[in-house]
């Protein structure tokens, strides 16, 4: 580090502390501290707000991708009362595949990532194929709109990081009590910043997802952990899906 580049990050970590406070300067060395050994360890590139502009995605219920911390990540899927030899595991909005590469460390049966972005998704696959301490039986991405993604019966474990809204989000929502309908199992889906999600779940056409966890998590992030169980009573249509998994 030049002293140049060194003055500056005092300067800006001064700034912080004054606008936020010295508690909340360390948490947040903490969680860069934390997200930099990860990448470095797992040897990825995952980190970066990238914008939907730039991605060429317009879509009025997408938002931009931003990686969750890999605390709060390894943190949920070790909640996850589900043998992991069991789990096939899906992630809605990859992006550049953090959580993909989090679920992929451990032993689960098959992790697979779904995203409109193809450059996005460009990312993923490099990030996949060069991690290290990979032990998940298959690990794959796919180019793919998430509400016209089709649950296959062997996902049983969902996550999401407020990749979309609107619509989309509750097509989404439906196409899992499709799966689960079709193919009954326990589902279990990770949601962080989970207030738009429940606010689609508390609807009385959505009974049979109930919360078994929350938590917060730095800096801001709301996480749910929600079964599907037995007593969902969503009914099934003959919609079909465009891809599927």
């Amino acid at each position: 580090m030049t002293e140049k580049s060194l003055g500056a990050t005092l300067e800006n970590g001064v700034a912080f502390i004054r606008e936020y406070g010295f508690r909340r300067f360390v948490q947040e060395v903490h969680y860069r501290l934390v997200n930099q050994y990860w990448e470095r360890r797992l040897g990825v590139r995952t980190s970066g707000m990238v914008e939907l502009s730039s991605l060429g995605i317009h879509n009025e219920d997408s938002i931009e991708y931003t990686p969750m911390g890999y605390h709060a990540l390894f943190s949920v899927l070790r909640r996850i009362p589900l043998a992991v030899s069991d789990v096939s595991f899906l992630d809605y909005g990859s992006g550049k595949g953090r959580a993909i590469v989090v679920a992929a460390t451990f032993p689960f049966r098959r992790v697979v990532g779904v995203d409109m972005s193809e450059n996005l998704n460009r990312v993923a696959r490099a990030n996949i194929e060069r991690m290290r301490h990979k032990k998940a039986g298959a690990v794959e991405v796919l180019q793919c709109n998430a509400r016209e993604y089709e649950v296959g019966e062997e996902i049983n474990l969902i996550y999401c990081f407020n990749a979309f809204l609107g619509d989309t989000l509750e097509q989404v929502v439906k196409n899992i009590l499709v799966s689960h309908k079709r193919w009954p199992r326990t589902i279990y889906i990770v949601y962080f910043n989970k207030v738009h999600f429940e606010r689609i779940i508390d609807r009385p056409e959505y009974v049979g997802i109930r919360r078994i966890h929350q938590a917060h998590y730095y800096p801001n992030y709301s996480c749910g952990i929600y079964e599907v169980g037995s007593d969902s009573r969503f009914e099934v249509d003959d919609e079909d899906s465009l891809c599927s998994g």
